[in-house]
């Protein structure tokens, strides 16, 4: 809720805290492609997702009502990335 903290890397180099709720994963080494899979949880908003992708980063993103699209900062957030 503060300052994000990386709790196993997997390819990832660092994350930048990119406004409320909002979060770019940068990656270590450059995906081929933009062809690859998001999953993303928080642990209290209502809907996890996925905005943008690049090969070299995504933003990843909570909100806490998805009716108004209210981003909220979690305690935790979880993200996989699947190729």
């Amino acid at each position: 809720t503060s300052t994000v903290v990386i709790r196993e890397s997997g390819n990832v180099s660092s994350i930048t805290d990119n406004g409320t709720g909002i979060y770019i994963v940068n990656f270590t080494t450059a995906m081929a492609d933009t062809a690859y899979s998001t999953m993303v949880t928080c642990d209290q908003a209502e809907f996890a997702g996925m905005g943008s992708a690049t090969t070299s980063s995504v933003t990843v993103h909570c909100v806490t009502r998805q009716d108004s699209l209210s981003r909220s900062d979690n305690e935790f957030m979880n993200v996989a990335i699947f190729r």
